[in-house]
């Protein structure tokens, strides 16, 4: 039987933790990585710019994209309809 109600952790698992003051990314975000971050930052207005001018787009599948990427930017994406808590009933 367990002790406290608990279960006891696995061998493995303790070798894998951290100590205190250690981190699980010593290493952190390496530069290339930053570098690349700020290039896309400063891309996105120009390619903000590009997705609104597809939307009136003549293909209205590269219409509807677009608009998507432009409302999703926006707006944020829309909650997933499916989970329970997403679901909202209407009453008058």
């Amino acid at each position: 039987m367990r002790s406290g109600g608990r279960r006891p952790i696995p061998p493995a698992l303790v070798k894998h933790v951290w100590k205190p003051g250690e981190s699980g990314n010593p290493g952190g975000r390496t530069i290339a990585h930053s570098e690349c971050q700020r290039l896309a930052r400063e891309a996105s207005p120009k390619a903000i710019m590009r997705l609104i001018e597809l939307v009136d787009s003549d293909d209205e599948r590269v219409a509807l994209l677009a608009s998507e990427k432009v409302l999703e930017r926006a707006w944020g994406k829309p909650k997933d309809s499916s989970s329970p808590s997403a679901k909202i009933r209407w009453t008058r």
